[in-house]
């Protein structure tokens, strides 16, 4: 797969068995905080849903941004959009004209990409880019 030079590895397939094998050998290369899937569509009735999911990847973004949702949000006109955060445009500002958005990852001063994982809090500090899928604007 070449992640010799990799710093994250985001496995986001429609098919959660091929997530979790991907992030099993890419966890043999990376840290595994380092390691994301997307979160199985459905867990109980899936092979993955039987196996401890902590084997695998994180999961990312959210519990609800299984690959079907993601790409239902796409097909609807939603856009993967980077917003500035400062001390004049702070997240709480990005969360009220983004209600519904999704955010995917965060971008530090150093241009490291941080991947939300699910579950997890990461605060976003003044000086960072927000990466997050956004509906269709309104017109």
């Amino acid at each position: 797969v070449g992640l010799d030079r990799a710093s994250v590895f985001l496995a986001a397939t429609s098919n959660d068995e091929l997530n979790a094998l991907a992030c099993r050998m890419a966890a043999e290369t990376l840290e595994r905080r380092h390691v994301f899937q997307l979160p199985p569509s459905r867990p109980s009735d899936s092979e993955i849903g039987r196996i401890s999911l902590g084997l695998f990847g994180r999961s990312a973004f959210s519990m609800e941004a299984t690959a079907e949702r993601l790409d239902d949000l796409l097909l609807e006109g939603w856009k993967v959009s980077a917003t500035n955060i400062t001390k004049e445009f702070s997240v709480r500002d990005w969360q009220e004209q983004h209600a519904d958005g999704v955010p995917l990852a965060v971008i530090d001063g150093k241009r490291h990409l941080h991947v939300l994982a699910a579950g997890r809090r990461r605060s976003v500090r003044g000086g960072e880019r927000l990466v997050a899928l956004v509906p269709p604007r309104a017109e």
